[in-house]
């Protein structure tokens, strides 16, 4: 549903929202499959992002602003997925009535749940990578297809032969794209 301009100011926030999602929500779904492995959860997540965005305070200003705001909704609200199913219970005073080996094996499950997390946080920088790299400029983001992506990456020489455009300018597109990813993800 393209929105025009004009009249994007007088939408409510629901009519933005569903402007976003009408645009967004597979992407949303892959995103949030990349950091919970699971579709259901995947799906849950946008659900639960979209009830929030439109529950929640404040003012958006237009369908662009709403689309950004639900993308790092999702991207939360699919984080929070994987914590919740590694919820880690602690017996106060297990470890001195049962022994060591409780001990032993509380401290294997808080470094499972540690290692949880911290794949958790791997998957939601990858999908942040990735949707950097669909945020570039078509040509440069097809350089970077061509000559670091793909299985065997191209040479230079074989991207210009197939996509026409000289080996100067790939090299030059290809270092703006890697430019700006590593500007992009030295920020988080």
């Amino acid at each position: 549903m393209a929105i025009n301009p004009r009249i994007e100011k007088k939408l409510s926030r629901a009519d933005l929202v569903a402007a976003a999602v009408e645009r967004n929500r597979d992407i949303w779904v892959r995103m949030a499959m990349r950091i919970t492995s699971d579709l259901h959860d995947a799906e849950d997540a946008v659900q639960e992002a979209i009830s929030r965005v439109l529950t929640g305070p404040g003012d958006l200003p237009d369908a662009d602003s709403a689309g950004r705001y639900l993308t790092r909704s999702v991207n939360h609200c699919a984080i929070d997925k994987v914590r919740s199913r590694s919820k880690l219970v602690s017996l106060p005073g297990a470890a001195d009535e049962f022994g060591p080996r409780l001990a032993a094996v509380a401290a294997d499950q808080e470094a499972r749940l540690l290692s949880a997390e911290a794949a958790a946080v791997h998957k939601a920088r990858l999908g942040r990578m990735l949707d950097e790299l669909q945020a570039l400029p078509r040509a440069q983001r097809e350089a970077i297809e061509l000559l670091v992506l793909r299985e065997p990456p191209l040479k230079l020489r074989e991207a210009s032969e197939l996509t026409g455009a000289p080996i100067s300018t790939l090299h030059s597109r290809l270092k703006l794209a890697l430019d700006k990813l590593r500007d992009l993800l030295s920020e988080t």
